[in-house]
């Protein structure tokens, strides 16, 4: 069973089901080296991707499309059960490519897909299902995820190198449906991402945002407080920006 922090008990699913159609590999550590481009315009599958650690991508499906990269959470521990809990988004963080994703850019693809229409895959590889997410939602601090290790050799593999902290990130896979780009600022804010999946990953980017075993719950995913992590008239000032922005779309 979850602790009341990391929400309720829900039945077991091997999450093995199904493949992502585009093969990823690796990460895009900077978007920004290939132009600017806007809500919508993503990389060709087969393009060179300017990431460290040699990111590639091919495609797998003929979708023509290669999903976003981004490093969110770094992870400390998963439960005996292989339950973990933590932020795989931080909303207005700026990343390495410029991007900040806004307060409700989830909360679309969230109502379409819900928890179990996005994959857990280990280093985005659509071969390497590694899982299931029990619980994906947004609150004032980002995008928090509950999820459970299980149902393949590849799982098995995952749950010994994260409790060895050899395994010790998430990052979500995902294509930008809006988004408002302040070329002047070299900003992109993205209002609006359609979520494909959340991997377990090697590098993490922002080791404020931690990932916990189930039953530590969200003030100790990086070690404060939601509210303490993103002060309040920051998160109203990206709401209201996120807002004039889809009126103006």
């Amino acid at each position: 069973m979850f602790s009341p922090h990391c929400g309720a008990a829900v039945a077991a699913d091997d999450g093995s089901d199904g493949r992502a159609r585009v093969r990823v590999r690796g990460v895009r550590a900077d978007r920004r080296a290939g132009g600017a481009r806007g809500a919508g315009q993503e990389r060709a599958a087969g393009d060179q991707l300017p990431a460290a650690a040699g990111a590639s991508v091919t495609s797998a499906g003929g979708t023509g499309v290669a999903p976003e990269r981004k490093f969110a959470a770094p992870l400390e521990a998963v439960a005996a059960d292989g339950r973990f809990c933590g932020y795989a988004s931080l909303f207005g963080r700026m990343d390495l490519s410029g991007d900040v994703v806004m307060p409700g850019a989830f909360a679309r693809t969230l109502r379409l897909r819900g928890a179990r229409g996005v994959r857990m895959l280990l280093e985005h590889d659509p071969r390497a299902p590694v899982g299931v997410w029990l619980r994906l939602e947004e609150d004032r601090r980002g995008l928090w995820v509950e999820g459970r290790i299980a149902g393949s050799a590849d799982a098995a593999r995952a749950g010994a190198l994260m409790r060895a902290g050899r395994l010790d990130g998430l990052s979500i896979g995902f294509r930008t449906v809006g988004a408002d780009e302040d070329r002047l600022a070299r900003v992109r804010r993205l209002t609006e991402i359609d979520l494909w999946e959340v991997s377990l990953v090697a590098s993490p980017m922002l080791p404020e945002a931690r990932a916990r075993a189930a039953g530590r719950g969200r003030a100790e995913a990086g070690g404060v407080a939601p509210e303490a992590a993103v002060d309040a008239g920051l998160v109203a000032l990206l709401r209201r920006e996120t807002a004039i922005l889809r009126q103006t779309r």
